[in-house]
């Protein structure tokens, strides 16, 4: 019988283990020299179903680099969907963790939205819209440049352990 330390550490290898392959897999897809959207929909379809997020969404920057646009969502209600495609962040207006993250090009975990002291307006609006539990914003980069932003959200009761790991193994390698 495993002890409480132990199943998180069993954990962190398991998810550990599974980010090599994707990552691996990943990078197998990327020698094709695929279409965008594929890339984008392989990235969300491994952060989903191989390490375990209920939901993704990739925002990237538009050409201009004054607006984050949604790419790739997967596993929001078709409402949540709709706002994130018709809704794109400004970078210079909207204050937030989406824009936040891009800015300063470092990864964001948010475990309860609600008790969070920097919470803004925007945030609460987006929160409003689109259900959000924990959830972890992590900067997209090519050679440390910032395109944008990835986010994949995780159900309440797997909070801690999912921090736990992004601490450890640093997600912003699986799409950096």
């Amino acid at each position: 019988m495993q002890t409480k330390k132990e199943k998180p550490n069993q954990t962190r290898r398991n998810l550990k283990d599974d980010l090599t392959k994707h990552i691996y897999d990943i990078s197998c897809l990327l020698t094709r020299s695929p279409a965008l959207d594929e890339v984008l929909n392989e990235i969300v379809g491994h952060v989903i179903t191989g390490l375990k997020y209920d939901r993704a969404i990739i925002m990237l920057l538009n050409d201009e680099e004054t607006k984050l646009e949604c790419k790739c969502i997967r596993g929001f209600t078709p409402y949540g969907e709709k706002r994130a495609w018709e809704k794109p962040l400004i970078i210079g207006l909207h204050d937030c963790y989406e824009t936040k993250v891009v800015k300063s090009g470092q990864p964001l975990f948010i475990p309860d939205i609600e008790s969070d002291p920097n919470i803004t307006e925007i945030d609460r609006i987006i929160a409003k819209h689109q259900d959000r539990r924990p959830f972890l914003h992590v900067p997209l980069k090519v050679n440390d440049k910032v395109l944008g932003a990835g986010i994949p959200t995780v159900i309440p009761s797997r909070a801690d352990t999912h921090k736990t790991i992004i601490t450890d193994i640093a997600l912003g390698v699986l799409i950096s």
